[in-house]
């Protein structure tokens, strides 16, 4: 099988190699327009890209923000969760509460492959899932333009196989601001989560509850 392109299924042999591993040894601060200059049409890429993917199927949005928040849940945003495992090591799409239930993958990937077009190699996945899930927040309420949010995180070598900590779509609201806690997250940063500005989404049952700056 072909190996995709971009972020969806990134293969774990080649994320283990330092030379695709993004600030793995150094730390880098958050900011707000940290691809001005090496990518400044990013954020208008990621935009465009999400309003395309909602024309074709609604749903996509709120699948785009559940990607981002089993992403960030499990040890904080880097890009881990759209990872596939290999014959020798699982990924995190595998886990319990990951597998057959997150999708919107190739969305993802489409926005990765339109950011290589046009600066390769500059914007790492685990931004990529940030800026499509806050947008995906606003083509969903239509509120305007989207809130500024801080980038430069680096796309982690390490898959979070199992996700212990990460719930099904059923947790409650109480329950996605207290559990944190005990994912090692502090309590007012998480509770961005759900008590920004709560964004409902319904489907059947299903509610995503989603905030950025994680």
């Amino acid at each position: 099988m072909a190996v995709p392109r971009g972020c969806l299924g990134l293969p774990l042999v080649a994320v283990l190699l330092a030379s695709l591993c993004r600030g793995q040894a150094a730390v880098r601060e958050l900011k707000v327009g940290y691809y001005a200059e090496t990518c400044p049409e990013a954020e208008d890429i990621v935009r465009e890209t999400m309003a395309r993917a909602r024309a074709r199927e609604a749903r996509s949005v709120a699948s785009v923000m559940r990607l981002q928040f089993h992403d960030c849940f499990v040890n904080g945003c880097d890009g881990s969760v759209l990872m596939d495992a290999t014959p020798t090591m699982p990924g995190e799409k595998d886990a319990l509460s990951n597998i057959n239930s997150l999708r919107s993958f190739e969305v993802v990937d489409e926005i990765k492959d339109a950011l290589e077009e046009r600066c390769p190699g500059v914007v790492s996945c685990a931004d990529i899932v940030i800026m499509a899930a806050r947008d995906a927040v606003v083509l969903t309420t239509q509120r305007g333009r989207a809130p500024e949010t801080q980038t430069a995180r680096p796309d982690r070598c390490v898959v979070y196989a199992f996700a212990r900590g990460t719930e099904g779509h059923r947790m409650a609201h109480g329950h996605q601001t207290s559990n944190p806690a005990g994912k090692g997250q502090a309590r007012p940063a998480a509770r961005t989560k759900g008590e920004r500005t709560p964004v409902h989404v319904p489907r059947r049952e299903t509610r995503v509850v989603l905030g950025f700056g994680v």
